[in-house]
């Protein structure tokens, strides 16, 4: 553990270099965990890395388990977290592997935000009215609710 968080700090301080990142990947291969590294190789290379995302590992991959039970859909270049019986909506963009930009409620930023800077580059942060998303929303993207 002490090995990748040291790949992580070194790609959280160097967010434009990708030699940090390459390393991660080979470290991965070496821990057996090939289909993560060819994701992240897939995203550097901006090679259609939205078809090698195993969305049911999105948030194990992202460290996000306080997301556990949430729907992850990929939609206009967008991963959409969803909850329906809480009404809430994460979006987030994915640049070269990491988060970039991240889109929530207020509440939940001071939540976790400490967090997600922690393991992602984040460039970027907005938040979301709940009651104006929802109205906006609700009838689509159909990646929430039905």
């Amino acid at each position: 553990m002490l090995v990748h968080q040291g790949l992580m700090d070194d790609i959280l301080q160097n967010p434009k270099d990708d030699t940090p990142r390459l390393v991660l990947c080979d470290w991965l291969m070496e821990q057996g965990e090939e289909e993560r590294a060819r994701f992240l190789r897939a995203c550097m290379m901006d090679e259609g890395w939205s078809e090698c995302l195993p969305l049911e590992k999105f948030l194990e991959w992202f460290y996000f388990p306080w997301y556990v039970g949430y729907t992850v859909t990929l939609k206009d270049s967008w991963v959409w977290l969803c909850h329906s019986s809480e009404v809430l909506v994460v979006m987030l963009t994915l640049t070269r592997g990491f988060i970039d930009e991240i889109v929530l409620p207020e509440e939940h930023w001071l939540k976790i935000g400490k967090q997600v800077v922690k393991s992602h580059p984040i460039e970027k942060v907005g938040f979301i009215d709940r009651s104006v998303f929802h109205a906006t929303y609700h009838a689509g993207p159909d990646v929430c609710w039905e």
